[in-house]
C-alpha cells in the first residue's frame, strides 16, 4: 500500500504549491520549498531518445480494458479508428476475446481471455513467430513473441503483474520485470515491453532497467484511474523499449469505458534519432 501512495507526485506538487505560500505569510523562507516542484521530473526513470519525422514508423497501443467493462465496443471503435500496427490488450474477458478475433486489421493474434483480471492479448498487422504464453507460479500469464515488421524484426513482451498490494506481489513484480529485461538484453533484435506494469516511473520496479537496456517511452501523464481524464491518477501503463528504438510521438488515449486510459506510442528505429528526451 505504501508503494502505491508514494507515486501521486502531481498531488504532492499541488499540495506543496498551496501550502508554501500560506506558510510564507509567517516566514518567507518557506517559499524555498517551491524548488521541490521539479522533483517529479528529476526522480523518474529515464526516457527513450526522441526521433525526427522521417522514415518508417511503428505504432504500438497498450490498453487495459478492465475485465468488468460491460461495453467493450467503445474500445473496439476507438481502435478501429487508429492506425496501430501492434496492440497489447490487458484484462481480456471471454466476450472481448471474441470481439478481438473479428478485427480484420490485425490478422495475427494471440488471445488468452480469462474470467479474472489477467486475460491478455497481442494483436499485430505483421506475422508473429516464436510465440510463448508463459504462466508464473501464480498462474498469471505474459506473452512473448517476435514481430516480423518489414523494417526490423523485433521481440515483444506483453506483461501485467499483480498490483503491489502485498510484499510478495511487490517483490515478484520487480523481479519479473528485471528478469524480462535481462533475458532480452543480449538478443540481437530490438525489444518492446508493453503492459499495465502496476508501477510508476518512480517505482522500484524501474530500478536498474536503464542499465539493462529498457527505457520508458511516455511522459509522466497519469493513466489510472481514468476518472476526470486521469488528472488525479498515476502513470502505470507503459511501453518500454530497447536502445534501438526512438520515440516519434506518444500520447494518452480517451476514456474507453475502463478504469485505465490507453496509451499510444509511435516508434522509429535508431537511424532516425535526433536528440535525447527526458
Amino acid at each position: 500500500m505504501i508503494d502505491l501512495a508514494s507515486h501521486w507526485q502531481w498531488l504532492y506538487v499541488a499540495v506543496l504549491l498551496v501550502c508554501a505560500p500560506l506558510l510564507a505569510w509567517k516566514d518567507k523562507r518557506w517559499l524555498m520549498l517551491i524548488v521541490l516542484t521539479v522533483l517529479p521530473w528529476f526522480t523518474a526513470s529515464s526516457t527513450a531518445l526522441r526521433a525526427n519525422h522521417d522514415g518508417p514508423t511503428l505504432t504500438v497501443i497498450v490498453a487495459n480494458v478492465n475485465a468488468a467493462n460491460q461495453n467493450p465496443a467503445t474500445f473496439i471503435d476507438w481502435l478501429n479508428n487508429r492506425q496501430a500496427d501492434v496492440v497489447a490488450v490487458l484484462e481480456v474477458s471471454p466476450q472481448l476475446g471474441i470481439d478481438l478475433e473479428k478485427l480484420v486489421a490485425f490478422p495475427h493474434r494471440v488471445i488468452r481471455p480469462r474470467n479474472d483480471a489477467f486475460g491478455i492479448a497481442l494483436l499485430s498487422r505483421f506475422p508473429l513467430s516464436d510465440i510463448q504464453v508463459i504462466e508464473d507460479n501464480d498462474g498469471i500469464p505474459h506473452i512473448e513473441a517476435q514481430v516480423a515488421w518489414p523494417k526490423q524484426a523485433f521481440d515483444i513482451v506483453v506483461f501485467h503483474p499483480m498490483p503491489p498490494m502485498a510484499p510478495e506481489f511487490h517483490a515478484l513484480r520487480d523481479v519479473k520485470l528485471t528478469a524480462i529485461a535481462r533475458h532480452h538484453k543480449d538478443i540481437a533484435r530490438p525489444v518492446v515491453v508493453a503492459g499495465d506494469l502496476n508501477a510508476t516511473p518512480w517505482s522500484s520496479a524501474f530500478t536498474g532497467l536503464d542499465e539493462l537496456g529498457l527505457r520508458r517511452t511516455g511522459d509522466l501523464s497519469p493513466t489510472w484511474p481514468a476518472m476526470f481524464e486521469g488528472w488525479f491518477g498515476i502513470p502505470i501503463d507503459h511501453l518500454l523499449v530497447s536502445p534501438e528504438w526512438r520515440v516519434n510521438d506518444a500520447y494518452i488515449g480517451p476514456d474507453i469505458g475502463s478504469d485505465h486510459l490507453p496509451i499510444a506510442v509511435v516508434l522509429q528505429t535508431s537511424s532516425a534519432a535526433t536528440m535525447p528526451g527526458r
